[in-house]
């Protein structure tokens, strides 16, 4: 079992003191869980199998059915001070529980042999990733200050399964302040990121890295009807070990990232991102193409390997649309992702494998989604899930490419013991991609074999409440 909490001794006591000031009926107090989980069977494989790229920055598009770790999330928000009902000042105290388990299933990629997302083996993950006190009313009317471990701001494509900008750490700001027609949110934000050592004896051990800080700017206004954010983020590393636990020197990095988001709901419904990135924010550490505009992209970096990524610049644009074609009874959800990068640092090796420099170069991908659903009545429906991903880069053989089509039957029963919402779901999934496109110094994935396609079978249950 992984704890994943950097050195956790904050979030562990403010977890205690939440769970405390809950008991005792503090004030007002919010609960709400989801809990996803499932199993299925993959023709010819010793493991059930989810078709995704490895790459976080594609996204997983054709993700119905195909999410192979079993999650439990439990969020809690207890009145400290006050209420939110009225005008005076009020203080709560946040907390968000999350337990992972990746059981026997595999979230590897079709094209590489790097893991996926978790373990393939029975790994559990759990780990606080907020605990934060907020404070409204206190600066001005409607607006809120905070501080503490969180998730801020993030920016979500459900159908695509990706968070475009994901600034999550340590930090503290102030949010919803009136500013002319709109509102203004402002953060600092930091973070550490663990990375694996090796010494000359091959013996490998887990250091911290240098600190992240990040300046989190965004304005919230309407543009005729048209609801839009502008925001701006400005990253810069620690120079020292941010725990001070070695000499180690790093090489300060930079980066800057500007972006819109609108969303708005209805008949139609839509969200759009589209956003530039430099720097830290250009290029991710694992050279994956638009990395960059995901938090903290450089964690785990050389000095060298900084330097080398200095110069990289990003573009990415989402978007998502809904339409109610026939109400109640017929939806259709469309999805489309781009992402380009100029000037990626990718190593270049001798012989033995020692780094002798960099090269630059470019590449782009993009993914298609597209799933209509078709409601029989309000408890039962059927959906198709189909989704195309493509990357390209100067220096791959040929380009990765995953299809995948899925067929499900979604059940949604009334029970009135629960407080929330449940789905029953039944599915199939064909897929297919490149086999011998793989990322460069791969010799095939140990997983698939010369396989080119696959099938997998499946059920999955999805509750919140």
């Amino acid at each position: 079992m992984r704890y994943s909490m950097g050195r956790g001794l904050f979030s562990v006591l403010s977890g205690a003191l939440w769970l405390t000031t809950a008991a005792w009926g503090a004030g007002e107090f919010e609960f709400n869980g989801y809990l996803r989980t499932g199993t299925n069977y993959s023709e010819g494989m010793t493991k059930g199998v989810c078709y995704r790229e490895n790459v976080s920055a594609i996204g997983n598009p054709g993700r119905f059915g195909n999410e192979c770790d079993n999650l439990l999330e439990i969020v809690g928000k207890s009145y400290l001070f006050g209420s939110p009902n009225n005008s005076q000042p009020w203080v709560t105290l946040n907390v968000t529980g999350q337990l992972f388990y990746a059981g026997d299933r595999s979230e590897e990629a079709v094209t590489s042999d790097d893991p996926g997302r978790l373990s393939t083996g029975n790994e559990t993950i759990f780990q606080f990733p907020n605990t934060y006190v907020e404070m409204g009313n206190v600066v001005g009317r409607g607006s809120i200050i905070w501080a503490g471990r969180r998730w801020y701001r993030r920016l979500m494509f459900y159908q695509s399964d990706i968070f475009t900008l994901n600034n999550n750490g340590n930090g503290f700001g102030v949010y919803d302040i009136e500013v002319g027609p709109g509102k203004l949110h402002l953060a600092v934000m930091r973070r550490i990121e663990n990375r694996e050592v090796e010494d000359e004896a091959g013996n490998t051990s887990v250091q911290a890295g240098p600190s992240y800080n990040t300046f989190d700017a965004r304005y919230s206004t309407q543009i005729g009807a048209l609801p839009i954010d502008f925001i701006y983020l400005h990253q810069r590393t620690g120079a020292k070990d941010a725990y001070g636990d070695s000499d180690e020197s790093y090489e300060r990095a930079q980066g800057n990232l500007f972006a819109l988001f609108s969303e708005y709901y209805g008949a139609f419904s839509n969200r759009a991102y589209i956003g530039y990135g430099t720097g830290l924010f250009g290029q991710g550490a694992d050279y994956h193409i638009g990395a960059g505009h995901l938090s903290y992209s450089g964690f785990g970096l050389t000095q060298t390997e900084w330097e080398a990524r200095e110069e990289a610049t990003s573009f990415r644009v989402i978007n998502e649309v809904g339409l109610e074609l026939i109400p109640d009874e017929l939806n259709f959800n469309i999805s489309a992702l781009y992402s380009e990068v100029t000037d990626i640092a990718q190593e270049q090796t001798d012989d033995d494998g020692n780094v002798t420099g960099y090269e630059a170069v470019d590449g782009y991908n993009y993914s298609i989604g597209l799933k209509p659903q078709y409601f029989i009545n309000k408890h039962w429906s059927f959906v198709i899930d189909l989704a195309h991903t493509m990357q390209e880069r100067d220096d791959y053989t040929e380009p990765h490419t995953l299809n995948k089509g899925t067929f499900g039957t979604v059940i949604r029963p009334q029970i009135k013991s629960m407080p929330g919402a449940a789905e029953f779901r039944l599915y199939a999934t064909r897929a297919s991609w490149d086999k011998d496109a793989n990322y460069p110094g791969d010799k095939g994935s140990a997983l698939y074999g010369e396989r080119g396609s696959g099938n997998t079978y499946g059920v999955q249950v999805d509750v919140a409440w």
